[in-house]
């Protein structure tokens, strides 16, 4: 597991070392953080998991426009539980093997 305080750092890990999963906040500053997940899962073909803090009407046109853009494209609303992000990251992983 890595992690990555910036944009910048970000795209050099994944390049380095291409993810199995990405966890990016939505609403990130340098750049939103769907455009780093779409770009990291792009070139590595890894499945992202976003975590956003956003209304229901953002959070429905966001999910919608990712659709058929990642692998897996799955949102947690902030705030949520650690057994959130888990069960999620096991959904992941169980449609990244059937893939």
């Amino acid at each position: 597991m890595d992690t990555a305080f910036s944009v910048g750092e970000a795209f050099r890990k994944a390049q380095a070392n291409p993810p199995d999963i990405l966890i990016v906040m939505a609403l990130m500053p340098e750049m939103s953080g769907v455009d780093v997940g779409l770009r990291i899962s792009r070139q590595s073909r890894c499945s992202v998991p976003f975590v956003a803090a956003m209304d229901t009407q953002d959070f429905e046109h966001t999910l919608e426009h990712l659709r058929g853009q990642v692998r897996v494209c799955m949102f947690l609303l902030l705030p949520f539980e650690n057994s959130d992000l888990l069960d999620k990251l096991k959904g992941a992983v169980k449609k990244s093997a059937t893939a």
